[in-house]
């Protein structure tokens, strides 16, 4: 990855649906090298194109995160048991106090109330919160 591909990256994460044309135009090189740096940088990865959901506008309007102990052992079993539910949006696992921390969404403060006592209460491995 050189400057322009820097630059070209840039200029998608103020825009993602900016054109190759103009981002072309603002960096002073053809349309054409815009297009197959692109091109290379999705086919290794280097790029995603991704669609981003405002949880608001959905009614998601309870954005936490929660802090979990877990036993040790188990606890990659747990982080992905927590990806799979749908109000969760990110899980970490971490050193210190805690060894998981999820940001989740939730359409009220009940639902949340809900998602911990219902949801993350009955997995076993969940020691503390």
């Amino acid at each position: 990855m050189d400057q322009t591909d820097r630059q070209i990256l840039d200029l998608l994460r103020e825009d993602g649906r900016r054109s190759n044309v103009e981002i072309a135009r603002l960096l002073g090189i053809s349309e054409g090298t815009v297009r197959k740096r692109i091109e290379r940088l999705l086919a290794s990865n280097m790029l995603k194109i991704v669609g981003i959901v405002d949880p608001a506008i959905v009614g998601h309007t309870t954005r936490t995160l929660i802090f979990l102990t877990v036993e040790l052992a188990p606890v990659e079993k747990v982080a992905q048991t927590l990806c799979m539910m749908p109000e969760v949006m990110s899980v970490y696992c971490v050193t210190g106090e805690y060894d998981v921390v999820i940001e989740a969404d939730f359409t009220s403060d009940k639902h949340l109330m809900s998602f911990l006592t219902e949801r993350i209460g009955t997995i076993p491995d969940i020691t503390g919160s």
